[in-house]
């Protein structure tokens, strides 16, 4: 059984990989914005056709 540390350990290296990827994505993300992207569909169909995977490995 998990621990109450361990799991607030895992949380917290969840949340460090979490932000990175969003650091990583985010001048992906407005380039797509400045290029006409407003729904969070039009941004997963972008990404997607340029082949970048969902966090979870899918599209």
């Amino acid at each position: 059984m998990l621990t109450n540390d361990a799991r607030a350990k895992g949380n917290a290296a969840k949340a460090v990989k979490a932000n990175a990827r969003a650091a990583n994505l985010e001048p992906i993300i407005r380039e797509l914005q400045s290029e006409g992207c407003r729904s969070a569909g039009d941004l997963a169909w972008a990404l997607n056709d340029m082949g970048i995977p969902t966090a979870w490995g899918g599209r």
